[in-house]
């Protein structure tokens, strides 16, 4: 196994790799992140080591030879800094720098390939790695994150009212509103696998600073994804960086993030046969959506599709609504084919596409509690219905 560019010599004519010799420099290079004395992350890159290839050319004669050399130089010269496969698995950056002069024996020539290579130990930090609007902090800005900061029990406003003359306040029973998060961190410039210094050059760190600069500021509100918890999306917002080069050669950006409270989950969802009569509560228990529960309350967003029979009332009845979510009246009707939709996330109604919010007599839009996961279907006529639950779990 020899491949170099994504090309195997023997796609270039007659050649043959005879020999391959790995010559490493086993000392490493280390970037280290420490505080306190303590090694908090660290980066490893091999240093610089020489591989070469001894090749055979073969060939009908001296003049097709030659061809085949010529073709062989052309790809190992043109084709610059790119993947040297050895062994199955064991690839790496590296370019050619020394091709030996032809030794010439009949209608064949060997040659001598050298090739320096760069990063063959590519191993990755344990740190507090994130997605912030689609770029990720390492793999597209070059940046190590750490994490100094961040209150992860948002502040609560609870509603309160003081009353004169009597003690104290007295309390609404209202779920308080959980307010921003504040988390704060430093994003430590590296340098990329095809630097060989081990610092970066005033020019580089300056146009390193304006790429940040740019994904920060221009990103406005974006998801933040964490790469410990991938399945949970927040919404942030950049707030304040200050870069310094006290602690780390190449330079620290120190940045200030505000998040909102609540974070959004992947979408779960069930679908199921339904056959309601008139008047007769059906419910459906959901608590088997969230193995691992759900932290917020959460809006529940439903699609009823009638396959037969006609009902011109529909009540929705979740844990945590205080009264039942109710279409009817104003020549309401869902028969067979019709669909209709109720999108709590969104607090609109569709029927058959079009806004049905002129069908909503009373109560509030379906919300799943904490606890007691269930939604109870009440209709004033016999029907089957093919009933979908969408919902995001939420967590703060």
């Amino acid at each position: 196994m020899f491949r170099f560019n994504r090309i195997y010599p023997e796609q270039l004519g007659r050649i043959r790799v005879l020999r391959v010799s790995d010559r490493p420099d086993r000392s490493m290079d280390v970037q280290s992140v420490a505080k306190n004395g303590h090694v908090l992350a660290s980066l490893r890159t091999a240093k610089v080591h020489t591989i070469v290839c001894d090749m055979l050319a073969l060939g009908r004669s001296r003049t097709e030879v030659q061809i085949t050399l010529e073709r062989l130089r052309r790809w190992l010269l043109d084709s610059g800094t790119a993947e040297l496969e050895t062994a199955p698995g064991k690839v790496g950056l590296a370019s050619c720098t020394g091709i030996s002069a032809p030794d010439y024996k009949g209608h064949s020539a060997s040659v001598s390939v050298t090739f320096t290579c760069r990063n063959a130990d590519n191993s990755e930090p344990e740190t507090d790695g994130f997605t912030f609007a689609g770029k990720h902090v390492t793999r597209d800005l070059g940046c190590l994150f750490l994490l100094e900061k961040m209150n992860p029990v948002p502040t609560v406003t609870p509603y309160k009212l003081s009353i004169p003359g009597l003690p104290g306040t007295i309390r609404y029973e209202e779920m308080p509103e959980p307010q921003e998060k504040t988390l704060t961190g430093s994003l430590y410039l590296l340098r990329g696998p095809e630097e060989t210094d081990f610092l970066l050059s005033q020019e580089d760190m300056i146009q390193r600073l304006r790429q940040l600069s740019t994904w920060l500021v221009m990103s406005g509100r974006a998801d933040l994804i964490w790469d410990a918890e991938p399945e949970v999306t927040w919404q942030a917002e950049f707030a304040s960086a200050e870069f310094d080069r006290q602690e780390w050669n190449n330079g620290r950006l120190r940045i200030q993030m505000i998040l909102q409270p609540v974070g959004i989950g992947q979408e779960v969802s069930t679908t199921v046969q339904v056959s309601v009569r008139g008047n007769e509560a059906y419910t459906m228990d959901l608590s088997g959506l969230f193995p691992n529960g759900t932290g917020y309350p959460v809006p529940v967003d439903l699609t009823i599709r009638g396959v037969s029979g006609t009902v011109g009332r529909i009540s929705l009845e979740t844990g945590g609504n205080e009264d039942p979510f109710i279409l009817g009246g104003r020549n309401f009707a869902l028969g067979s084919g019709d669909v209709l939709q109720i999108l709590a996330s969104e607090r609109i109604v569709f029927l058959n596409g079009r806004p049905a919010g002129l069908y909503v007599s009373s109560g509030d839009y379906p919300v799943m509690p904490m606890e007691d996961l269930h939604v109870t279907l009440l209709t004033d006529a016999d029907a089957q219905l093919e009933v979908t639950v969408h919902l995001h779990p939420r967590w703060i």
